[in-house]
């Protein structure tokens, strides 16, 4: 009984033991192991290979995944890089839009106010030019009548494009009046 005894615990415990041992050291993180030293024979030297095949594969595949990992990581750096690039640019670019817009509003509210002027001359000259024609000349009237309301139309469109260049700089105050549709769909 004590050679049988014996013969197992050589045969088939230590090599177990040592099979456990080496499988307790991966757990913990450890892929350095080396199973060729155990003394055994049949399944339990053929189990001790594939755990050392295992154990150089797990070893490879974690190599592998660190290198995948910080090839990731510089790519991500890279990306975040141009991502911090693109937004200065895009930064610059809306102070730029920001300054050229304020540039059109003051050119709009400029040219409306130095458009009007001479405008609003021009229809207060084609009103006393019409008081003083006689009513029988009719094909003149006619033609100072044109003058006046479309110089009115320009007048009110340079007044809406004004009003326009207010609301955008948010100097534009609302007044509400009632309107008569008729009259809008007339005009």
């Amino acid at each position: 009984l004590l050679a049988i005894y014996l013969l197992l615990n050589r045969l088939v415990a230590a090599p177990l033991s040592d099979l456990k041992e080496a499988a307790v050291q991966m757990g913990d993180g450890n892929l350095d192991i080396d199973l060729s030293s155990i003394n055994a024979q049949g399944e339990i030297k053929e189990l001790a290979v594939q755990f050392q095949s295992m154990a150089t594969q797990l070893r490879e595949l974690y190599n592998n995944l660190e290198q995948k990992v910080e090839k990731r990581t510089e790519e991500l750096q890279q990306a975040n890089e141009v991502l911090r690039k693109k937004q200065q640019q895009l930064k610059e670019a809306n102070l730029k839009l920001e300054k050229a817009n304020q540039h059109k509003s003051i050119f709009l509210a400029t040219m409306s106010h130095e458009l009007r002027t001479p405008l609003t001359s021009s229809i207060a000259f084609a009103e006393l030019l019409l008081e003083n024609f006689p009513k029988e000349d009719k094909t003149n009237r006619q033609c100072l009548l044109e003058i006046k309301n479309s110089g009115e139309n320009l007048l009110n469109l340079i007044n809406n494009l004004l009003d326009m260049a207010k609301i955008e700089a948010g100097r534009h105050e609302l007044h509400r009046e009632t309107l008569d549709l008729v009259d809008v769909i007339d005009s």
